[in-house]
């Protein structure tokens, strides 16, 4: 089976006829150049002889072969002119087919151009997107930079308001503790007084008191020692010591109990001594805790202004990406529109060269008729020379014959024949009567026969194109599959001259065969499946052609539903088994992948010129679509998301295979350079009529296929 954009050459008939034609012209020419010797002078009989009778009857039949003769080399003539002609007409109809090539050659040249500048415009709005998504994210990027700033702002006036107020709480606490550190002092003064107003009636306690104040003093020495090594051990013999300091107070207070009356003021005085100190404590360890906060509200107050510096700073940096991302997202909207412009205008170069094509095939055709006019006046032009010829022959053996009855030399040969065969020469005979006495002919005036004019340039009547000797194919099907159609049909009633068929289909509505696509199979074949773009409707045909290329009558046209496109998979599918991995456009695998990368992929075994879809997983994104080609292959260029996430996806190319089922090529790889894996948001790993196109499609290689097309078309509308 062959599957193809249809044509077929047909410029071997075009050639045929020019070498039979030639042989023609040479052919004639040959006869027409003969050269004729002269006539041999006139003879006189006696009119006494016998013969008389037989000579004149000799002379009658040279005159007549001269005559026939004449007719001949006019007939010849005619002929070489209708020859050339025809010759003429061939080169005419050889150069209408050169151009017809030339013109279906430039239309497919501008098709590609046009499948280039689409192509290009796919990209440019791809690049579109992602820089409207680059710009996008800048926004976002400037947004939470502004919040940010705004933020840092708020932070840096709350430190500054917590600085100021601690600041003034160092200066109520210094101020609190130089008015407890005078009242320490009046208190202890106080205490003096007191203690020595008490000193005599302390004298009979003073043993126990030592005693008291030794063993306060072994509590303080071990409380200090304790509180300088921080020693569990230590601790515990410091409490030890103070419990035994403890018991001595007790025992000397005990001892001193008579004193007690003469000491309470002293005791009292020494009481307000201790409260005084304790104040005086309490209020230098506000001022250290005041002080402290002093110093951590000034260590926040220089952080805070150095984030709100840090987010003034990123604001400047975001505010600049906006501004680039702006410029680059109007960079790219004016490329995708000149792309665009492209595309527009190479779509319509393209046509316009299909309009040119089937021009050029009405013109080839219109040359053709006229060439196969011409050669039929020219082989009609051969066939009267030849029966001409053929009575001037005749007529030579007549006149022969007379002659030699008649007992007269002929002479030399007059005419030389194509095949080397000599006719006598005419010798002009007189009855013995028209002689004169001294034995000459009496001049006499002959008598020329009138010779029928043959015209050189005989009038041509263009024939009509022959109708098809092969019925319409019955029962002509079709069934849409994914990015497929499959034709099915009945042969004809006599399908005895049939060799093959041709199925096609072209887009409903198309005015070009550019994305026309057809399969020729042999007689034996019922079916074809057409892979073609999807979502698209199609016009579908079948025609049989017998061995000369003759094309059966229409079977008219089904037009499809549209054709649907391979589904999307939810989850990463699995690679058909036996296919091919895609692959990089070296050849090499596909291992590692930067996020934003532009990357070239091929694949294959697909059904020619259907559809196959490429999508990037875990989560199912669509990159774009692409056409196989003519070998079930492709290579296409792809932008990998730049938002990819880190880590194991999957490039899926999904189509169908040359039976119409599902077909996965697959390729595992490693992203790097995209988001991190811990956050949100990106993509984590899962797992016209149908005759115009007809006529300039079947004869983008060759005019005869145009031809042939464009009569069967003219056939049928007559019909």
């Amino acid at each position: 089976m062959s599957i193809k954009s249809p044509s077929r050459r047909w410029g071997s008939l075009l050639a045929a006829s020019t070498i039979a034609l030639s042989t023609a012209v040479l052919g004639v020419s040959g006869v027409a150049n003969a050269e004729t010797d002269p006539v041999t002078t006139p003879v006189c009989v006696d009119p006494g002889d016998a013969d008389a009778a037989a000579a004149a009857a000799a002379a009658a039949a040279a005159e007549a072969a001269l005559v026939a003769r004449t007719a001949a080399d006019a007939a010849a003539a005619a002929a070489v002119d209708a020859a050339e002609a025809a010759a003429v007409a061939t080169a005419t109809a050889t150069a209408a087919l050169a151009d017809a090539a030339t013109a279906a050659a430039a239309a497919e040249a501008a098709a590609l151009l046009a499948d280039e500048a689409k192509a290009t415009a796919v990209n440019a709005l791809a690049a579109l997107d992602l820089v409207k998504a680059d710009a996008a994210a800048a926004d976002t990027d400037l947004l939470a930079a502004q919040t940010a700033a705004g933020t840092a702002q708020t932070a840096a006036d709350e430190a500054a308001a917590s600085a100021q107020l601690a600041a003034a709480a160092l200066v109520t606490a210094d101020a609190l503790v130089d008015t407890t550190a005078q009242a320490k002092l009046t208190a202890d003064t106080a205490a003096a007084d007191a203690q020595a107003d008490a000193d005599a009636a302390q004298t009979a306690a003073d043993n126990a008191q030592t005693a008291a104040t030794s063993a306060q003093t072994a509590a303080d020495e071990a409380q200090a020692t304790a509180d300088a090594s921080g020693d569990p051990a230590d601790q515990t013999a410091a409490d030890e010591a103070a419990a035994l300091a403890v018991t001595a107070a007790e025992e000397a207070a005990t001892a001193a109990g008579l004193a007690a009356t003469a000491s309470a003021d002293a005791v009292t005085a020494h009481d307000a001594a201790a409260t005084a100190a304790t104040d005086a404590s309490a209020a230098e360890a506000d001022a250290v805790l005041a002080a402290q906060a002093d110093t951590d509200a000034a260590a926040a107050n220089t952080l805070a202004a150095q984030a709100l510096t840090d987010a003034l700073t990123n604001l400047t940096v975001a505010e600049t990406a906006a501004g680039e991302a702006q410029v680059a997202l109007t960079a790219a909207q004016g490329a995708a529109d000149e792309a665009v412009a492209a595309e527009t205008a190479a779509v319509q170069a393209a046509a316009a060269a299909a309009e040119e094509v089937v021009a050029k095939d009405a013109a080839a055709l219109a040359a053709a008729a006229d060439a196969e006019a011409a050669e039929a006046a020219a082989t009609e032009a051969q066939a009267t020379a030849d029966k001409a010829e053929a009575d001037a022959v005749t007529a030579q053996a007549e006149a022969d014959a007379a002659a030699a009855a008649a007992g007269i030399s002929t002479g030399a040969a007059l005419y030389t024949l194509g095949e080397g065969k000599a006719a006598a020469t005419i010798a002009t005979v007189a009855a013995a009567t028209d002689c004169t006495t001294d034995g000459t002919l009496p001049p006499v005036t002959p008598t020329i026969p009138t010779i029928p004019t043959i015209p050189t340039t005989p009038e041509v009547t263009t024939p009509e194109a022959p109708q098809a000797s092969i019925g319409a194919v019955r029962d002509v099907k079709a069934v849409v599959g994914t990015s497929s159609i499959l034709v099915s049909w009945t042969a004809p009633a006599d399908d005895s001259a049939v060799v093959g068929y041709e199925a096609f289909a072209n887009p409903v509505g198309a005015q070009s065969s550019q994305d026309l696509v057809s399969c020729i199979v042999s007689a034996a074949v019922r079916t074809c499946l057409l892979g073609v773009q999807a979502d698209v409707a199609y016009t579908v045909g079948v025609y049989a052609f017998d061995k000369d290329a003759n094309l059966s009558e229409s079977a008219g046209f089904l037009e499809t539903s549209v054709v649907p496109a391979p589904v999307k998979a939810t989850t990463v599918p699995a690679a058909t088994p036996g296919s091919t991995a895609l692959k990089n456009s070296d050849g090499t695998a596909i291992s590692k992948v930067t996020a934003g990368q532009k990357m070239t992929l091929k694949g294959e075994g697909y059904l020619p010129f259907s559809t196959v879809a490429l999508y990037v997983y875990s989560e199912p994104t669509f990159l774009q679509n692409v056409t196989a080609d003519e070998n079930g292959n492709f290579t296409v260029d792809v932008t990998i998301p730049a938002n990819l996430v880190n880590g194991e996806h999957s490039l899926v190319a999904s189509g169908v295979d040359l039976n119409g089922n599902p077909y996965v090529v697959r390729a595992d790889f490693t992203v790097t350079g995209g988001v991190a894996a811990a956050s949100s948001g990106g993509l984590a790993y899962t797992g016209a009529s149908v005759a115009v196109p007809l006529i300039g499609g079947l004869a983008a290689l060759g005019l005869g296929g145009g031809l042939l097309v464009a009569s069967r078309r003219r056939n049928t509308q007559e019909a």
